[in-house]
């Protein structure tokens, strides 16, 4: 089922929120001449951005094969499962239990035959299961070689206790092109599960994992999308791996989990986020004090969730977004460093619950996620399960003004997008702080000090700085620093060049035409000051949109400047200009809107100096039938 542009774009950001069956899927291809690049590789960021489809169980938006599965041989422990299909839509718990011989402690692996291609939802999930059907030996799940698996369905095997292993072989479906999802809840709790394989799994949903707590090993692959929260209470785990090449996902050398690439994140939406963004942080991974790696723009939805290990976090400069959930139930967490470099903070980003909410009391488990705290129930209470977190202390490291100008995102109670709920400062608690938090204005701690932008010929007025490499003739501003600098030692940090930077006789600095980062202390024999400066070297790189359709060009296909734009962490742009806007405009804000092929030049205004690159957009060639004669 093919959508249009805008609309699989919308899609993406907004269903995968979605608190009902709405889910992800693939729909296949096979190998579309029109998505191969000039240099003949396949555009795979290209293909799923097409290829986002609505999937809805229960409603059959997404047309499944009909269901003729049914279980096969039982030999040695092993069901084997077989026929094409949906698995599970007519077959119950009950036919199996007769299949096996009315013994379910004799079922030890279901093996799922390559003709399968969608496991029903709720199929062995456990919540509300029959004591006496609860198959307590089924240790394996098995998706035989060459499969067709499309999607394993919401809670579908839900709280089995007793399993220890999911091996997804290798299907038909490449890792690349497309693969199958795990719908929201489909491995919840399953408290001994330690082995998963899952070769080409393209989508994790909603708390897919949640609370598998000795799984220490998960292999990603080429994994397109996932929710934030998908392994959130995994605490054993201290390894996520993904495809050296996967254009969307990477780990860091601190072992997190960040979305290098996000196509939706124009829209509205917990896609909506800035790269590169943290999108989970294993609790094997932290330390008590939290700190992403450099250059991170976000903290994606719900990515340190249920982390009791931290204590505190710093949020570094650079860091623009704090989304929902981010520091949900964070309960060790008492003190919080901000940069002034955070604009947005979504609900319930330092919340807490004020009761376990997921402890299963024999009659169900309820789901703390369907319902949101602040906000009342059809009598009219407000939910009470949810409370401020234990947050006590918060080092700011801007003034009082700016933290009341940080915007709160607010979610409405389905999730599917985020709309300006107002200031952060005037909604404490719907994002998870009290009342009686201590807030420290002004904080200086170089990891979250957000640097002042110096440009040439300009003074520095500010204890942390950042300027363009190449740049000269900045002086030192003395009414700022309360002397007159004589002297000074310049420190590079992080392997920066040793002669990156230098400062003259008249105490004017220089950089050289690379970047780093250098530490500079002046002196005048009995007063001195640090200021730390970070040199930038943008880079802008042509960039081709290409396969665009009519469609698209009506429907005005957008892009990011940071297709082309890269190497910038601190300093601003001051301005976007588009040479050619019949070809392709550009706003204030950097966001690039195609409205016509052929090629345009874009600027960008960096301290003055300008950065231009080849944007151009290439229409798909049409398909040809029939040999030439």
């Amino acid at each position: 089922m093919r959508r249009k542009k805008l609309t699989a774009l919308f899609l993406a950001a907004s269903l995968i929120l979605s608190g009902n069956t709405l889910s992800f899927a693939a729909e296949g291809t096979g190998t579309d001449p029109g998505y191969i690049r000039e240099d003949g590789s396949f555009d795979y960021v290209r293909w799923d951005m097409d290829h986002i489809v609505e999937n809805e169980e229960e409603a059959g938006i997404l047309d499944k094969a009909p269901d003729n599965s049914e279980f096969g041989d039982f030999t040695d422990g092993t069901l084997y499962i077989r026929g094409t299909g949906t698995f599970g839509k007519a077959l119950s718990k009950q036919d199996m239990l007769v299949k096996i011989g009315g013994d379910d402690d004799l079922l030890k692996k279901l093996s799922f035959g390559t003709g399968i291609v969608h496991v029903q939802g709720e199929f062995l999930n456990q919540e509300y299961a029959d004591s006496e059907i609860d198959f307590p030996n089924l240790k394996e799940l098995e998706f035989q070689q060459g499969h067709e698996l499309d999607e394993l369905g919401r809670s579908s095997f839900k709280m089995l206790s007793g399993l220890e292993t999911v091996n997804v072989l290798p299907g038909k479906k490449s890792n690349k092109e497309q693969g199958f999802e795990i719908s929201h809840y489909a491995f919840y709790l399953c408290e001994n599960l330690s082995r998963v394989t899952l070769n080409n799994v393209w989508h994790l949903g909603k708390r897919s994992f949640y609370g598998d707590k000795k799984i220490t090993s998960l292999d990603l692959g080429y994994l397109h999308h996932m929710r934030g929260d998908a392994l959130e209470g995994c605490s054993g785990l201290t390894e996520i791996k993904v495809d050296s090449d996967n254009p969307y996902f990477e780990t860091g050398d601190d072992g997190f989990l960040y979305k290098k690439y996000c196509p939706y994140y124009l829209q509205n939406g917990m896609f909506n986020i800035e790269v590169p963004a943290l999108m989970s942080a294993p609790e094997a991974k932290t330390e008590e004090t939290f700190k992403p790696r450099k250059n991170t723009k976000t903290i994606a939805y719900a990515a340190l969730a249920g982390n009791q290990k931290i204590k505190s976090a710093k949020l570094i400069s650079g860091v623009k977004q704090v989304q929902a959930r981010a520091f949900y139930n964070c309960t060790s967490l008492n003190k919080l460093y901000i940069s002034k470099s955070v604009k947005h903070i979504g609900n319930e980003a330092f919340s807490r619950l004020a009761t376990d909410t997921n402890a299963y009391d024999g009659d169900r488990s309820p789901d703390d996620y369907d319902t949101h705290p602040y906000q009342t129930d059809d009598e009219g209470y407000a939910d009470q399960r949810i409370a401020p977190g234990n947050i006590k202390e918060i080092y700011y490291g801007g003034s009082e003004e700016d933290w009341k100008a940080i915007v709160y995102d607010k979610y409405d109670k389905d999730m599917h997008f985020a709309s300006n709920g107002g200031y952060a400062a005037e909604n404490l608690k719907e994002i998870g702080l009290s009342e009686n938090v201590i807030i420290h204005y002004n904080y200086f701690d170089e990891d979250i000090v957000m640097p002042v932008a110096v440009k040439k010929g300009g003074k520095i007025s500010a204890s942390c700085c950042a300027i363009l490499a190449g740049s000269g003739k900045i002086g030192f501003d003395t009414d700022f620093l309360k002397f007159t600098p004589t002297s000074y030692t310049i420190t590079p940090l992080e392997g920066s060049n040793a002669k990156g930077l230098k400062i003259n006789k008249k105490m004017l600095l220089k950089a050289k035409n690379v970047p780093g980062s250098y530490d500079v202390t002046l002196t005048d024999g009995s007063s001195s000051m640090v200021i730390r400066i970070y040199v930038e070297k943008p880079i802008m790189k042509k960039y081709t949109a290409d396969n665009l359709t009519e469609e698209d060009i009506k429907a005005g296909q957008l892009y990011d400047i940071s297709s082309m734009l890269s190497n910038v962490t601190y300093l601003e742009p001051e301005k976007y200009e588009s040479k050619k806007p019949q070809v392709a405009e550009i706003s204030d804000t950097g966001t690039i809107r195609v409205k016509g092929k052929g090629s345009t030049k874009i600027t960008v205004t960096i301290c003055d100096k300008k950065f231009k690159a080849a944007f151009k957009v290439k229409m798909k060639k049409a398909k040809t039938s029939g040999k030439e004669g």
